[in-house]
């Protein structure tokens, strides 16, 4: 609990910190994290998951109001805008494996890191089993964190505030019943349905599975949850200042937790592998990353908001839209995200197989 709460404080002080009109944010709490990870500071994986779920969750019952108009209308943008990323960074990878030789169990870890995606590398990490896949992973997700957290904060300046705005829908009926003022109840309940549905394994190709997990059960369920609005004349929804605290102290807890995690053997992974496999993770995440944002603000003609939104979901950077959505009071930014995020978390599953069955 110190550690928790002294990285918090540490982090909240350098995360306001402004050069040039530009902050850290809440990337500071991963970038101290890291260095108090490398000195062997860590706490349970069970705080790191909570504040996933806790995320999560907040994010899927706050678009789920307006999230189908949203994606009824950029559906296309946002299923190609995932597809299309993910199959580029696959790309740029095997460009790697050619070009520098790179071992594919080495090549798995960088992919999946680069994207930041722990589904995508629990199942790189069960087809090669191998530490190196570990390793490789380790070296490249804490720039695929950093770095398009970093460019979303930068973009996001160009957005002017005064036109952002809130347009969850609220249900203005006197007969409309509450279970607790809070709306607490409701959350949990979303929670326990999310954690359910994460569980479900869906069966693929090769005798793998795939599950949605901790990050997708819970988004999905706040989506529908929040959709509905209410059954019958019991409201569903949770106050928006509620959410709005659930969101960022679960998104806190995640950031640290990865943060320390990846922080670990961080050096000593460098030291062993060497400096270049931060450089190519490096490239997959930027290349990935500007190939996303062209896609969507130039092919797609998105506007600048869901544009940024969609590159998160594409990047599956939650840190990325923690960023974002602490910056611009829009929920079409968790929208686009939700609706671009599914598309990438089982896309990366996918190529990683696909990666693995031509180069093994």
């Amino acid at each position: 609990m110190l550690i928790i709460f002294l990285i918090f404080v540490i982090s909240y002080i350098i995360g306001n910190i402004k050069i040039n009109g530009i902050s850290f944010g809440s990337s500071a709490i991963i970038l101290i994290s890291l260095i108090f990870g490398h000195y062997g500071f860590e706490i349970s994986s069970d705080i790191r998951n909570l504040g996933l779920l806790l995320f999560v969750c907040s994010v899927g019952l706050s678009c789920g109001p307006t999230f189908i108009n949203h994606f009824r209308k950029n559906a296309k943008s946002y299923i190609f805008n995932g597809l299309f990323t993910i199959a580029f960074a696959a790309l740029v990878t095997i460009l790697i494996i050619k070009l520098f030789s790179i071992d594919i169990h080495i090549a798995l870890g960088l992919f999946t890191g680069a994207l930041t995606s722990t589904p995508g590398f629990a199942i790189a990490s069960e087809l090669s089993k191998s530490n190196i896949t570990t390793a490789a992973y380790g070296i490249s997700y804490p720039f695929g964190v950093v770095g398009v957290t970093l460019f979303c904060q930068i973009m996001s300046r160009k957005i002017n505030k005064n036109t952002s705005s809130s347009i969850k829908d609220k249900y203005i009926n006197k007969k409309i019943k509450v279970f607790d003022s809070s709306g607490l109840l409701n959350f949990s309940i979303t929670m326990l349905i999310g954690i359910l549905l994460g569980m479900i394994k869906i069966p693929l190709l090769g005798g793998y599975s795939f599950s949605f997990g901790n990050s997708g059960g819970p988004l999905i369920a706040g989506i529908i949850i929040g959709s509905i609005g209410k059954i019958g004349s019991y409201d569903l929804s949770v106050k928006d200042e509620v959410l709005g605290v659930l969101k960022n102290f679960g998104l806190s807890l995640f950031l640290l937790g990865s943060g320390l995690q990846a922080g670990k053997d961080i050096v000593s992974i460098i030291n062993e592998y060497g400096i270049m496999l931060f450089f190519l993770g490096a490239i997959i995440t930027l290349s990935s990353l500007l190939f996303s944002y062209f896609l969507t603000s130039k092919v797609f003609k998105l506007s600048l908001i869901n544009s940024l939104g969609s590159v998160c979901g594409a990047m599956t950077s939650t840190p990325a839209l923690g960023s974002l959505s602490s910056n611009i009071e829009d929920e079409s930014v968790l929208s686009s995200y939700a609706a671009t995020y599914p598309i990438s978390l089982i896309s990366v599953i996918l190529f990683s197989q696909i990666l693995y069955i031509f180069f093994s």
